[in-house]
C-alpha cells in the first residue's frame, strides 16, 4: 500500500461547492492526520492567505480559475514567497480537454477529477511534496512545457509503479493468511463484533457438521449455547481489551453440545471495519478425562498428599494432569512447577527412550485386547531433579480405565531409588577406587590401629618416605617410633604427646605442625602429620605431609623480616633525630609521642605489628617540618595567620616526603591525617569520625596531650592536668572517645609518666 506521510503540512483550499470541499477535506485528513488547511471562495481572499500562510500546495476549484485565472496565476508565480507553491486543479467529473494546448492553457501542477479517489490524491500529493514546483511561464515555449509536463508524469508514474508492488506484496500476504485459514488444524470463524459470521474454515465446518454457507446464515447465536454464562463476560473482555480467552459450549448440527476451548481478537480490515476472528479447538476429550479423574480423586487423594512416594497421573497423549505434592521431596520441584514439564523434561534421554518404548508395547498390548487390565509395570529410570542432578527412581505404573475399562490415563508412583543406586554402585567400586586415589596422592596415607605399637593395614608408598624410612622398616608393629625418630629424648617426647592427643578424640588436637625428621650427617626434614579415627572402629587414618621447603622459606622470611624492619627503625630514629635538630624547642616531642601513642594502642588491645607501626609514624609525625622556615618554628611569640597556614602545610609535606617509602604499615597515612578531628574540623582533609584511620586517631590524642603538658616557644607547660582537660572536655567531638578513654586511663588509674629523655 502507498506509504501515508505522517508529517505536517498546509493546505489552500478554493472551492465554492460546499459538498464537494467536504469530501475533498475529509479524505485529506484520512490520508494525512496532520494536514492543515485554509479555505477561499473567491480568488483574492484566496492571495491573500496564500501570500501569508505559504500552504505546500493549492488546490483550486476549476470554477473559480476561469473567473480570475490571470489575476491568481500572475500573483502567485510572481511572488517571492508563493512562486514554487505547486497547483492542483480540481475539474468536474464529465470535463475534458479539447487538445494538448488547452491542456497546457491551465498551466496547473496537477488535475484531480471528481470523484475523488483516495489513491490518486495520495499519489498527488505525495509527488508534489517530494519534488521541487517547476513553474510554467508562457513564454517558455510549447516545447519546454512540454518537457516539464513530461518531466511531472513520469514522477507521478514513479509513485503509481510503487503503488502496484506494494498491491502486490499484499497479495501475497492475502494468499498467506487465506491458506493459513483454510489449513488450519482449529476451527477459525470470521465474524463481525454483533455476531454476524462472514467465513468459516474447513475444520469449523467438521467441527460443527454445517456447510460454511449455513455456518454463515446461523450466525454466533445459531453456534454457540445463549445460556452460557461465560458469553457476555468473554464478549465483555474482548470490548475491553480487544481479545478474549476462556471456554464455551458451542452447538453441533445434531443439536448436541460440546466444550471448546476458544481465543477471539478484534482487527480491522483495509476499509478499517472492525472485524473479529474466533479460533475454537474441542476439549471434550480432556473434559472427560477430567471428569473421570474428578470421580477417582477423592479416592487416592489423602494417599497422594501424605505417602513418601509421589504420584503422577498422564492422559494418553503422556501430557501430566496431576502430580502429587510429594513430589518436591523426589525431585525438587513443587507440584505446580512439575505439572508442567514435559516428559523430556523430566527423563535423561536413554531413561524416556526405554520409557516410550514400553508405553508404545504396552498400548499394542492393549489394542490386542489380551491385555490383564490389573496389569502394573515397574522399571527405574534417571530423572532431572531441579538442583541440575539427576535421580534414579523405581516407576511402577497402571492404566486408569473408564466404566468400560478402557484405558483414559496412566497412574504412576514413583519412589527415590538414589541412594540405594549409590550405595550399589559404591559397593562395586570402592575398593578399587579408594586404593587407586590413595596410592596416587601426593601425601602420604596410612591405616592402622588405635594403639601405641602403631600396627598398619595399609600404607601408600609416600608415607614412608616422607617419614624418610622404608615401608619394611615401619611394617613390624611397634617399630614405627624407633624407625622414624633417632634421638631418644625427642622420641619420648613427640610419642607421648602424639598418644595423649589420640587419647582426647578432638580432632583440633590429633595434628601436628612443623614436626623435624632428623637423621645424622643430613638436613633436617619437617613434616605436618595428622590422625582421623574411623567412626565404630579401632581404625584410624594417618597422614603426613613434606613441608621441608615452606619451612625453609618461611624461616628465611622471618630473617629477612628481621632485617628490614630493624633497617626500617634505623631510618625511622635517624629521621626522627634530623627533624629535631631543627626545632630544638621541641626535642624528644616526638619520641615522647610515640612512647604514648604505643601505650594506648596497646590498652586497645591493637595487635603487635600495627603497635609497632603506629610508634613508628608518631616517632617521625612532625618529619614535615622541615618544609617549615625555622624562624617560624621557633618564633616565641603568637603566629600570624599566615605563619599558622604555612605550620599547617607540615601535614602533607611529611606525606610527600613518605609516600614512596614501602614501609609495611601506613606511615605516610598516619603522618597525613594526624591533625585531623573527628568532627571535620581539622586539617589538610576535613576529614570525619571513621575517614581517618584508627592510628592516626590515636597519634592525634598523644600529640594534643604532649604539646599542651610540655613547653612551646610562644609559651611555658601548661602540665598534664591542662592536657587531659582538653581530651575530656573535647572527647567525641574532637577526639576519639575510645582512645581518649584509653588515654585517661593510663594517667589516672595507671599512673603513666612521660618518658624522661
Amino acid at each position: 500500500m502507498i506509504e501515508l506521510l505522517d508529517k505536517e503540512f498546509i493546505v489552500l483550499i478554493l472551492q465554492k461547492n460546499q459538498s464537494l470541499f467536504d469530501q475533498l477535506t475529509s479524505k485529506l485528513f484520512k490520508c494525512y492526520p496532520k494536514v492543515h488547511f485554509f479555505t477561499a471562495t473567491n480568488v483574492a481572499i484566496g492571495l491573500d492567505i496564500a501570500q501569508r500562510e505559504k500552504p505546500e500546495i493549492i488546490f483550486l476549484e476549476n470554477s473559480i480559475f476561469h473567473q480570475g485565472q490571470q489575476q491568481f496565476y500572475q500573483t502567485i508565480r510572481n511572488h517571492e514567497l508563493t512562486k514554487d507553491i505547486p497547483i492542483i486543479l480540481l475539474l468536474p467529473e464529465n470535463f475534458k480537454f479539447q487538445n494538448q494546448h488547452q491542456l497546457l492553457e491551465f498551466e496547473a501542477d496537477g488535475f484531480l477529477r471528481y470523484p475523488y479517489d483516495e489513491d490518486e490524491l495520495i499519489v498527488l500529493v505525495n509527488a508534489l511534496l517530494k519534488i521541487k514546483s517547476i513553474p510554467f511561464r508562457r513564454n517558455n515555449g510549447i516545447k519546454n512545457i512540454i518537457l516539464q509536463y513530461e518531466r511531472r508524469i513520469q514522477e507521478l508514474e514513479n509513485e503509481l509503479s510503487k503503488r502496484k508492488h506494494s498491491e502486490e506484496e499484499l497479495k501475497v500476504n492475502i494468499d498467506k493468511y487465506h491458506s493459513f485459514f483454510e489449513n488450519s488444524i482449529d476451527a477459525m470463524l470470521l465474524t463481525q463484533p454483533d455476531g454476524t459470521i462472514y467465513a468459516a474454515n474447513p475444520e469449523a465446518c467438521k467441527m460443527f457438521g454445517w456447510t460454511e454457507e449455513e455456518i454463515i446464515r446461523l450466525g454466533r447465536n445459531g453456534v454457540v449455547d445463549v445460556n452460557d454464562p461465560q458469553l457476555p463476560l468473554l464478549l465483555k473482555e474482548r470490548r475491553d481489551k480487544g481479545k478474549a480467552k476462556g471456554e464455551l459450549l458451542f452447538i453441533r448440527k445434531d443439536g448436541s453440545r460440546f466444550p471448546a476451548e476458544l481465543t477471539s481478537a478484534v482487527f480491522y480490515n483495509s476499509r478499517n471495519q472492525e472485524r473479529t476472528i474466533i479460533i475454537i479447538r474441542d476439549i471434550t476429550e480432556r473434559k472427560k478425562i477430567e471428569e473421570a479423574l474428578r470421580k477417582s480423586e477423592e479416592k487416592f487423594r489423602l494417599i497422594a498428599e501424605n505417602t513418601g512416594d509421589n504420584i503422577t497421573v498422564l492422559d494418553l497423549k503422556l501430557n501430566l494432569t496431576y502430580v502429587s505434592p510429594s513430589i518436591i521431596k523426589v525431585r525438587g520441584y513443587s507440584a505446580e512447577e512439575a505439572i508442567h514439564q514435559t516428559l523430556d523434561q523430566i527423563f535423561t534421554p536413554e531413561s524416556l527412550k526405554k520409557l516410550m518404548q514400553i508405553f508404545e508395547e504396552q498400548m499394542a498390548l492393549e489394542a490386542s485386547g489380551s491385555a490383564d487390565p490389573k496389569r502394573t509395570i515397574s522399571l527405574e529410570v534417571e530423572e532431572y531433579h531441579k538442583d541440575g542432578s539427576t535421580i534414579w527412581v523405581e516407576n511402577t505404573m497402571s492404566f486408569l480405565r473408564d466404566d468400560s475399562q478402557k484405558p483414559i490415563g496412566i497412574i504412576a508412583v514413583t519412589r527415590d531409588v538414589t541412594k540405594r543406586k549409590q550405595v550399589e554402585q559404591a559397593l562395586r567400586e570402592s575398593e578399587d577406587y579408594i586404593k587407586t586415589v590413595l596410592d596416587n596422592l601426593p601425601i602420604g596415607v596410612a591405616v592402622n590401629l588405635l594403639d601405641p605399637h602403631v600396627s598398619f593395614r595399609y600404607m601408600n608408598d609416600n608415607f614412608p618416605k616422607f617419614y624418610r624410612t622404608t615401608r619394611e622398616a615401619i611394617e613390624k608393629e611397634g617399630s614405627f617410633w624407633e624407625a622414624v625418630y633417632e634421638d631418644l629424648e625427642f622420641r619420648e617426647i613427640i610419642k607421648k604427646r602424639v598418644l595423649e592427643d589420640c587419647a582426647s578424640n578432638d580432632l583440633e588436637h590429633m595434628q601436628w605442625n612443623d614436626v623435624p625428621i632428623v637423621r645424622q650427617g643430613q638436613e633436617t626434614k619437617y613434616i605436618n602429620a595428622r590422625n582421623i579415627p574411623i567412626p565404630g572402629r579401632d581404625l584410624m587414618i594417618s597422614t603426613v605431609m613434606d613441608v621441608t621447603e615452606r619451612k625453609k622459606a618461611e624461616l628465611a622470611l622471618e630473617t629477612s623480616n628481621k632485617k628490614l624492619r630493624k633497617t626500617l627503625e634505623s631510618i625511622v630514629e635517624t629521621i626522627a633525630e634530623i627533624v629535631e635538630t631543627r626545632d630544638y624547642y621541641t626535642a624528644g616531642h616526638q619520641r615522647r609521642v610515640a612512647h604514648l601513642a604505643q601505650a594506648i594502642a596497646l590498652e586497645l588491645g591493637l595487635e603487635n605489628d600495627r603497635v609497632i607501626g603506629l610508634y613508628m609514624a608518631s616517632a617521625i609525625h612532625d618529619i614535615g617540618k622541615i618544609a617549615v622556615p625555622i624562624e617560624i618554628l621557633i618564633k616565641p611569640t603568637k603566629l600570624s595567620n599566615i605563619e599558622f597556614s604555612l605550620i599547617k602545610t607540615h601535614c602533607r609535606a611529611g606525606y610527600e616526603i613518605l609516600k614512596d617509602i614501602e614501609f609495611p604499615w601506613p606511615i605516610a597515612d598516619i603522618v597525613l591525617q594526624h591533625h585531623e578531628r573527628i568532627n571535620g574540623t581539622g586539617y589538610p582533609a576535613g576529614l570525619k569520625g571513621e575517614e581517618i584511620i584508627l592510628e592516626a586517631r590515636i597519634l592525634t590524642v598523644a600529640d594534643v596531650v604532649e604539646a599542651i603538658a610540655s613547653h612551646r616557644p610562644y609559651r611555658p607547660a601548661k602540665g598534664i592536668e591542662i592536657a587531659l582537660k582538653e581530651i575530656k572536655e573535647n572527647r567525641g567531638t574532637l577526639y576519639e572517645p575510645v582512645v581518649v578513654d584509653c588515654c585517661l586511663s593510663l594517667f589516672e588509674e595507671k599512673g603513666y609518666q612521660f618518658p624522661i629523655l
